[in-house]
């Protein structure tokens, strides 16, 4: 507890709380004296000045640029319509014979929405079985028990011949004989030269 004076005044504790407040309530006064005066007795203007300040902050977090991400809208799968083709056809969870089966059947002639091949499995086709709602419900269909509306025209192999190669005509010309006359060199004659003789 507070500590008692002598004289049954009040505490100490109390005076020297009084004190701090008596001190600190001055200094907000004169504060506030001295703001008022500078202000020539507008007493908005702090608040003005404030108000300016968080207008300046603001307009400076909104200079900087930054980037806006837009969300990207994931392309909708192509739905190819296939037909039934047995009585009853089921459709399963993955595209496999052992995988669960739906409850409902569908009868033949019934309309599917196909996006195409299973992947991994070529003989099961990917089937949407809500094709008008708005999250799809993916099952498998064997591609024995359906068949295309509109089936794709494939190419068929086309035999392309070689190009041919057309002989160009050629027209017999007869060689001309010229005739080079050679010069042969000089046969050695068969003459002995002459005696000669010394005389004495």
């Amino acid at each position: 507890m507070y500590p008692r004076s002598n004289g049954g005044g009040p505490p100490v504790a109390l005076i020297i709380v009084g004190g701090m407040l008596l001190v600190f309530g001055g200094y907000f006064v004169w504060n506030g004296l001295v703001s008022f005066m500078s202000a020539q007795g507008d007493i908005t203007a702090p608040v003005t000045q404030q108000a300016n300040a968080l207008i300046a902050q603001t307009q400076a977090i909104q200079a900087i640029p930054s980037p806006i991400v837009f969300p990207s809208a994931t392309p909708p799968r192509i739905c190819l319509d296939f037909r039934v083709s047995v009585v009853k056809a089921r459709v399963r969870d993955c595209p496999k014979d052992s995988c669960t089966a739906h409850d409902t059947l569908y009868s033949q002639g019934a309309l599917m929405c196909v996006y195409g091949p299973a992947p991994g499995a070529t003989d099961w086709y990917e089937v949407n079985l809500r094709p008008t709602g708005s999250f799809p419900q993916i099952g498998y269909m064997s591609s024995s028990v359906l068949y295309a509306v509109n089936p794709t025209h494939r190419p068929t192999m086309t035999f392309t011949p070689l190009p041919t190669v057309t002989p160009v005509p050629i027209t017999p010309t007869t060689p001309t004989a010229s005739a080079t006359v050679m010069s042969l060199p000089n046969p050695p004659s068969t003459a002995k030269p002459p005696k000669i003789t010394a005389e004495p």
